[in-house]
This record gives C-alpha cells, structure tokens and sequence, in this order.
C-alpha cells in the first residue's frame, strides 16, 4: 500500500473528526530507525518529525552546545514535565492538515501518552545489537555521538533509565535491524502497510457509524 492508495488519510472532508494517526518510531542510538523513516515518510508522502531535532532546535536558540544534549533534555523535562517534547511535537503535528504523521524518536511513556491524547498511535520499535549500532555511529560521525562502544553502552543505559525499555514493550510492530537496510525497509513498510490498512477500516467505520446516526 504505497503513496498512490492511502490518499484517503490525507485530506478530510469539512466537520470530520477522524483524530489524527501517529506512528511512533522508537529505538536506541544507531538502531537505524531515522533512516527508516526518512525512507518511509520519501516513498508514502507522510510528513515526519523528529523529536531529537526539535530539542535540539531549542538548544541553539539558547546556545547550548549539542554535547549537553543528554543533561539539556533531563533539565527540560524536569522544568516542564516529561511530555514536553511530545508537546511541542503536538504543536507541529495541528499544522499539518493531513491525518497521518510519523514520529520519530519516542523515548518515555509520559510522550507516548501526550500524543495518545490527540490520536490514534501505533509503536514501531527498531532494535540492533551494540556492535552493529556502534559501526554505524562510526560511520556517520555526528559531532555528539559516541566514540567508543563503553560511551555508547553508557548511553542506552541513560535512555533505559530514562524509559525507553517500556516503549519497547508497548510496540505494535518491531523491526530487526541487524542485517542489510533493503531487510529492515521490508519490515517497515510491512508494518506501515498493516498500520495504513487498519486505519482505512477504522476511517470507514466512523464514517458508516455517522451515515447511520
């Protein structure tokens, strides 16, 4: 179910209430899942927001250095509460006209539950080994990853202690990431595909349940 047959989730006709569909991306430093859904969001049409980007957006406004990314982000949550990421997603997300949009980078379940407060959610959980996430850090070389194996193991227990092990088991879909991305994008829009086809009935319930009302 590619681009071309789900152009029913992207426009609404006037007064429809049909809440919005959020798919939440989740997974630890290097799983992959931004390349995923840059390739998803590139071959569906569907808008994408990354999370991580949007703190770090407000860091340079501040000029805090992207280093403090880890202790910026706990500050944040401690001064205006754990959903405030997911929040400022939410702000993005009502600009958007369509009904579907992906997320990437859901970490706590206080973020799962703002964005449950303004629709539908669906969790893909991306998971890779600790070797294969580090080759990757490696070979993409972002300023504020980490630079050996230690610093990146030290890393995941700091988004463990942060809540992401609970996501993990609220997933709908998940996604091994261990082997060649052609794989992982086989999973991924297997996962959408079903996530797009449930949707459609759910859409077409709602609409028979106002014919009848």
């Amino acid at each position: 179910m590619r681009k071309e047959n789900y152009k029913i989730y992207l426009g609404k006709t006037e007064g429809e209430t049909i809440p919005k569909t959020i798919i939440c991306v989740s997974g630890l430093k290097g799983a992959g899942k931004t390349t995923i859904v840059k390739r998803l969001s590139e071959e569906y049409g569907i808008p994408y927001i990354e999370l991580g980007e949007l703190v770090k957006a407000r860091m340079n406004e501040e000029r805090v250095p992207i280093s403090k990314i880890y202790e910026y982000s706990l500050e944040l949550r401690k001064r205006y509460g754990e959903d405030v990421v997911a929040k400022m997603a939410i702000d993005k997300i009502n600009e958007y006209y369509g009904n579907i949009i992906i997320i990437d980078g859901l970490r706590t379940e206080p973020e799962f539950n703002a964005f449950n407060s303004v629709g539908q959610v669906y969790i893909i959980v991306v998971h890779a080994s600790p070797t294969v996430r580090y080759q990757r850090i490696l070979a993409r070389g972002r300023p504020a990853d980490p630079y050996t194996l230690e610093k990146l193991i030290d890393m995941d227990k700091k988004s463990l202690a942060m809540g992401i092990e609970h996501i993990f088991t609220l997933a709908d879909y998940t996604i091994n990431n261990d082997d060649t991305l052609n794989e992982a994008l086989a999973q991924a829009r297997a996962a959408l595909n079903d996530i797009l086809r449930r949707e459609s009935e759910r859409s077409s319930s709602v609409r028979g349940r106002k014919v009848h009302s």
